[in-house]
């Protein structure tokens, strides 16, 4: 028996700032159904804060829980396993890594997945 959902944000809810058609309503139905709806991107240049946004912005009630980003899965991993990066991203990621700790010799790094404006 299917318990939930998981929806691919870019082209299914959302095409750039503009909600796709239908998609609001879907999400809505399938909670209404019982599922339990989560949202997975592959952005590598918005922060999960600037996510949650969108698609509230869009008319969805989301928690950060509902969202999983590639940046914050980075973020997560570096924290339980006590890394400290050197991070080379988009600046639209650096409110997903703003409070870990920093050092002059980085025992890990983070990239985009292919080149674009970014900061060290």
């Amino acid at each position: 028996m299917t318990r939930g959902v998981l929806l691919d944000l870019a082209g299914v809810i959302y095409d750039g700032e503009t909600a796709i058609p239908g998609g609001v309503d879907a999400v809505a139905r399938l909670r209404h159904a019982g599922l339990a709806v989560r949202f997975v991107s592959n952005t590598t240049r918005s922060s999960k804060q600037r996510v949650l946004e969108r698609l509230e912005a869009m008319g969805l009630t989301v928690t950060e829980a509902d969202v999983f980003t590639p940046a914050h899965a980075a973020r997560e991993w570096l924290l339980r396993n006590g890394r400290a990066p050197y991070l080379l991203v988009h600046p639209g990621l650096e409110p997903d890594f703003y409070d870990l700790p920093a050092t002059s010799a980085p025992s890990s790094s983070a990239m985009p997945e292919r080149p674009s404006p970014m900061r060290c």
